[in-house]
């Protein structure tokens, strides 16, 4: 309950400051300039990205030995967004996820598996991405200066883990007497084949990549619906990092802390404080009608 306090009154902070230095009647004209149509169009594609996500989640069970249908999962991981909307931390709505696939996956730690590797994949190509732009853009190393031997040394530190966690873990299970113990280093184990099984992981990788992509383009979307002249690309350059740094977990679901990042970053790239404070609440608010969505499939869904 603290944390959940705190973190609250950190969003809460963060926009205060924010709505005290910008012009809040300029902010809700830029809000009102976009069309029901438009943000209708922005809810369909938030949709579907939650569909892609459970076919990667698919995907990732498949690679698990696990069989699952679409459908089910698509309904769960829109539970899951509501959660991870409602509640101070993503791991809340991935706990809604593991309850509600406990069943049909023959237990909690065969559905817990499969959320903890679908999260790791996710993580790690967005960290790739981050990592990729960092090393070829100069916009990227103009705004995030601040961050660049961090990105870099995190992700071959990340690449390294993963390279030696398979050695590690059979090590391990061979000296480990506590069976809690045994059973995370069981699930590490399991996990790591996700990410080393040929040609079905490098695909797994594509659809979770397109994911990220597809974040990026409903931005940019919904920035040229508010007339900006912003290439995709910058978009592409500016997102993926903003969407790592907000998955610390220091504020209710990136409230405060998205909006002072976008604000911060579309500034080098020309874009007023009002008119990006308005669109990242717009693309925030897109995400918290997608958790009604799924709010509503909670009501009547069972973990059947």
């Amino acid at each position: 309950m603290v944390l959940f306090i705190l973190k609250a009154l950190a969003s809460v902070l963060l926009l205060l400051f924010l709505f005290l230095n910008v012009d809040a009647k300029a902010v809700v004209s830029v809000l009102l300039s976009i069309s029901p149509l438009q943000f209708f169009v922005v809810i369909l594609v938030l949709l579907a990205q939650a569909l892609i996500a459970a076919w990667r989640w698919s995907l990732v069970c498949q690679l698990l030995s696990m069989r699952v249908k679409l459908g089910r999962l698509f309904l769960v991981l829109l539970v899951g967004l509501f959660f991870n909307q409602l509640l101070p931390s993503t791991i809340c709505g991935d706990a809604a996820r593991v309850w509600l696939l406990r069943k049909p996956l023959s237990g909690s730690f065969n559905a817990g598996k499969s959320v903890v590797a679908d999260r790791a994949v996710g993580f790690f190509v967005l960290f790739a991405i981050v990592f990729a732009v960092a090393l070829s853009s100069s916009l990227w190393r103009d705004i995030f200066a601040f961050g660049y031997e961090h990105i870099v040394l995190g992700f071959v530190f990340l690449c390294f883990a993963l390279g030696v966690t398979g050695i590690l873990v059979l090590k391990l299970e061979a000296f480990c007497l506590n069976e809690k113990i045994l059973r995370v280093i069981q699930l590490i184990y399991q996990v790591r084949t996700v990410f080393s099984s040929g040609t079905k992981t490098i695909n797994l990788f594509g659809v979770s990549a397109f994911i990220h992509v597809m974040s990026v383009a409903t931005i940019w979307f919904l920035a040229r619906c508010l007339g900006l002249e912003i290439s995709l690309i910058d978009f592409l350059v500016i997102i993926p990092t903003v969407t790592l740094i907000i998955s610390i977990p220091i504020t209710i679901s990136g409230w405060g802390l998205r909006e002072g990042l976008l604000v911060y970053a579309l500034g080098f790239v020309g874009v007023s404080t009002n008119v990006a404070l308005a669109l990242s609440l717009l693309f925030a608010t897109g995400q918290m009608v997608l958790a009604l969505i799924g709010c509503a499939v909670w009501l009547v869904l069972k973990p059947d």
